[in-house]
Parts: C-alpha cells; sequence; structure tokens
C-alpha cells in the first residue's frame, strides 16, 4: 500500500514537474532493489542528501562555467584532461569530489568542531567553512599549489595532530604549522614561515568560498587594518585575525574576478552570488613569518 502511495505520488510530481515519465518507475524500481525487504526508507538520510544533490549542482554550475576563477584542490584534478582524476561532465548535472577525499581533520584537545586540510594544503576552520590558502606570486605571475604549481610536502610534526605543509619552487621555501588552540572557541593557530633566495617574492594568503566538499559562500567580505594586522571579517564576522599587516589587499566578487588574479586595493566587497575571494599579499625579504 504505502509503496503504490509512494509510485503515485511520484508520478504526480513528476508529471507537475514535466519530468519524463521514466522517473518514477526508475526510483521506485531502484527502491525496491536495494530494499527487498520492504522497511520503511530511513528518513535521517533525506536532510544529508538533499544537501550533497545541491552541492553537486552548484559545483556544477559554477565551477564548469566559471573557470577564470581558480577552484579548490579536487576541482582543478577532476576538471583537468590531462589529470589522470579527469571525470568527464557531459552526462551529468552533479560534479562532486569523488577522486580527492583524504583531507586530514585536526581540532584542539577541547574543541568539539575539525578543522581540515585538502591535500594542497587549504584549511577550512571548520568542517563546511570557507577555506584559507596560500599561493605564490612573482615577476606578475602567481602559482597556486591547487594547480600543481608548487610543490607540497605535508607532515606531521613528531607524529602529533600538528601538521605542516610545506611548499616548494625555485628558490622558495614556505612551510605553513596549523594547530588547534586549547581554549574552548574552535579557534585554529597558524604560522607560516619562509625563506626566499631572491627578491621579488610574495605570499598570498587566499581567502575562498570553497571547500573540499563545494561551495561555502561568501557574500561579504572586509579587511579591519589595525595597528598589529588585522582581522578579516567573514559574512558580517570576525573570523580570521592576522598578526601582520599585510603589503596589499585585494578583495574581489563574481562580476570583479578571482581575487587572485587582480592587483587593484579593495578593502571591502559585497557579492550577492556569495562569490567573494580575498587576497592578502605580503612581500618577501630573505626570512620571516606570518601569523594568523
Amino acid at each position: 500500500m504505502k509503496s503504490t502511495l509512494v509510485r503515485r505520488g511520484l508520478t504526480s510530481l513528476a508529471r507537475l514537474m514535466g519530468l519524463h515519465p521514466d522517473v518514477s518507475r526508475l526510483i521506485s524500481g531502484g527502491f525496491r532493489l536495494t530494499n527487498p525487504s520492504s522497511a520503511l526508507f530511513p528518513a535521517e538520510n533525506l536532510p544529508l542528501a538533499s544537501r550533497v544533490i545541491a552541492s553537486g549542482m552548484w559545483n556544477y554550475c559554477f565551477f564548469q562555467f566559471y573557470r577564470n576563477f581558480a577552484g579548490p584542490y579536487w576541482v582543478e584534478r577532476q576538471y583537468n584532461p590531462e589529470d589522470p582524476s579527469f571525470i568527464p561532465r557531459a552526462g551529468s548535472m552533479l560534479s562532486l569530489n569523488l577522486t580527492h577525499r583524504n583531507w586530514l581533520g585536526i581540532r584542539g584537545p577541547n574543541t568539539p568542531s575539525f578543522a581540515l586540510i585538502d591535500p594542497a594544503g587549504a584549511l577550512s576552520p571548520v568542517i563546511g567553512y570557507y577555506s584559507i590558502e596560500l599561493a605564490l606570486w612573482k615577476s606578475g605571475r602567481i602559482y597556486l599549489p591547487a594547480r600543481g604549481q608548487v610543490k607540497v610536502d605535508q607532515t606531521l610534526n613528531e607524529d602529533l595532530p600538528l601538521p605542516i605543509t610545506t611548499y616548494s619552487r625555485d628558490d622558495i621555501r614556505v612551510t605553513w604549522k596549523v594547530c588547534g588552540s586549547p581554549r574552548e572557541d574552535g579557534t585554529i593557530l597558524s604560522e607560516v614561515e619562509w625563506e626566499a633566495g631572491s627578491q621579488g617574492w610574495e605570499i598570498i594568503i587566499g581567502v575562498r568560498p570553497f571547500n573540499p566538499e563545494g561551495a561555502a559562500l561568501i557574500h561579504d567580505l572586509k579587511f579591519s587594518p589595525d595597528r598589529h594586522g588585522g582581522n578579516v571579517v567573514v559574512n558580517g564576522k570576525e573570523e580570521i585575525g592576522l598578526l601582520d599587516t599585510p603589503d596589499l589587499v585585494v578583495c574581489s566578487s563574481l562580476e570583479r574576478g578571482d581575487a587572485y588574479f587582480n592587483r587593484t586595493m579593495v578593502g571591502e566587497i559585497n557579492c550577492p552570488y556569495g562569490i567573494a575571494t580575498g587576497a592578502f599579499h605580503y612581500r618577501l625579504k630573505g626570512k620571516g613569518r606570518i601569523r594568523f
């Protein structure tokens, strides 16, 4: 009886939305194949499934058509026809991270929430949040770890939950150390050390509306400077405290393009599409560090 009602409901919904008549038969047939005992469908799976489907549709709509934006590591791999992880997309309207789900989770000893670090070192302070990335710049060209333009090595400090990501290219070496704060506020602490063999290098701290699963929309992005650095305000909340003042701040929107590829000083931006990006440039000389 229940299966009949479900089938009728699916048929009515498909007809109302103008869907192909096979839709209801395929869905109900799939349930029968995977549920021979006729057990009730676990309703708690619906919210998760709906979020995954919505994320997959958003990923397809954005990353498929806005290739002028630098994507997260998994996108740069799956969307590159020359990469072994390339997945053809013509037959699907969902784009999900299917190939690089080997990220690292860390947290402080008194914090219930986890931060994520992907294979290129991008940090999401909380699961589902935006990402913080590092990039290198010299002589008018940007080098992105997610695109394989920088060598990336990742280790744990003495097998402790203290991940270290090392970036190297030409005569520059950058080490990014991350750990969870002992406080209960979920703060993630970062220290970036560098050694550059020549002048002209810059480190860019990027704030990105993406994470290892897809979108983490940023509608408002602002840099509030102070005497000892400044705060990055994300969607109205002070999220990132920079303890060292950047030499150049670029906030950008979908219309203006990716902040990575823009060097016009803009300290605040609103993007109705949720694609606000930020790039915080530090000019390097010899050795030094950046803390946030």
